[in-house]
């Protein structure tokens, strides 16, 4: 059996307290229930006590950061100008001033869609729409303001990709559309499951076998000419590395339907990480939103639906067995308790399970995130 408890992060904005914290328990059918119902109990009463004693935490490795320069129309900057930025999904809102070069930044933000409000005396107060902040990014946002009252209201539709000129780090960022929509191989090294690592072959600068649990899979892949087992690896801005297989991360990773998003950087680290030999890969796990959502899959294999090979069918040798069932199901949104609390646009949760029932032994394997 494998435990893995981590405290990701407490942190107070805008008269909130949130808290993000990951449990995973990897359960094989050997194992007596009572033993398993044991494990689970306890690590919950461990993550309520972590909770309880542990300090405030940020950083920026699982999230993003907005930062730009205010000017008006001739050029000239704008100090002591007051921005807003409201994430659209959870109505998280942080505030900023422009410093006296006109220069401002919201670090340490969560990732999603924004909308930024500026207000300046004597200009027009516009809000841009739509930007998008990634995980270990910062999205550059500079702003024109126009004279006018400050009572006059613009939109500013801002969706459109903004150059990485905040940062010296060069990386790429995989969005959860191509988590979900790209293939992936069932089977990993070590647990035989999807493997939310083996999308790090997109990146330029990764190579190895990819997800072919035969050749060893992600646990040979190397970044920028790395070593094995020596990419520092991050789950929500927590390090993964562990004393006996280094930065492997399949034995403790969670559901691949349980990823966001996730960035590699290659080249020209940023002093905040470390501990690698090639590059980083820091993982950003879903969350709850003001909106309930979920999804419940299935992946299914089995010998009657694959073709025989050609060398098979030449030796009269039957279609090798292939036997396996992926599925689970995720679920968030805002926690509401009628008539007692309403937690839009303050408090959320997020479950993710997941099972597996693979060759050879056809063990059951669950994930509960």
């Amino acid at each position: 059996m494998l435990l893995n408890i981590r405290v990701l992060g407490i942190r107070r904005n805008s008269e909130k307290l949130t808290a993000k914290l990951i449990f995973s328990v990897v359960w094989r059918r050997d194992m007596h229930l009572q033993q398993a119902v044991k494990a689970l109990a306890s690590s919950l009463l461990m993550a309520f006590a972590i909770l309880t004693f542990s300090s405030l935490a940020v950083g920026q490795a699982n999230q993003g950061a907005i930062a730009g320069v205010v000017e008006d129309s001739t050029g000239a900057v704008v100090p002591n100008a007051s921005l807003t930025a409201t994430e659209k999904s959870t109505g998280t809102v942080y505030h900023a001033v422009t410093t006296s070069a006109g220069s401002y930044r919201f670090p340490n933000v969560r990732i999603g869609i924004y909308d930024l409000t500026v207000k300046a005396t004597g200009f027009k107060s516009p809000t841009l729409t739509g930007i998008e902040v990634q995980i270990a990014s910062t999205a550059a946002v500079d702003i024109k303001l126009t004279a006018g009252g400050s009572n006059e209201n613009i939109t500013v539709e801002a969706d459109a990709p903004t150059l990485e000129s905040e940062t010296s780090d060069i990386g790429t960022v995989v969005g959860a559309k191509q988590i979900l929509d790209l293939p992936l191989a069932l089977g990993s090294t070590v647990q035989a499951m999807r493997s939310p690592e083996a999308f790090v072959f997109l990146t330029p600068g990764a190579v190895g076998p990819g997800s072919d649990s035969g050749n060893g899979g992600t646990f040979e892949s190397k970044i920028t000419g790395g070593q094995n087992y020596a990419t520092e690896v991050l789950l929500d801005g927590s390090a993964s590395t562990r004393s006996e297989n280094g930065s492997s991360f399949d034995e403790t990773a969670p559901s691949v339907d349980a990823i966001g998003e996730f960035k590699v950087i290659t080249s020209t680290l940023p002093a905040e990480f470390g501990r690698t030999t090639g590059g980083v890969e820091s993982f950003s796990t879903k969350a709850g939103t003001n909106k309930y959502h979920g999804e419940i899959y299935e992946i299914f294999r089995n010998t009657a639906l694959d073709a025989n090979s050609w060398g098979n069918d030449y030796l009269g040798l039957p279609t090798p067995a292939d036997r396996q069932n992926d599925y689970g199901g995720t679920f968030g949104g805002p926690v509401v308790i009628p008539h007692l609390y309403n937690g839009k646009d303050k408090t959320f949760f997020f479950f993710s399970w997941h099972y597996d029932l693979v060759p050879p032994y056809y063990r059951g394997t669950w994930r509960q995130f």
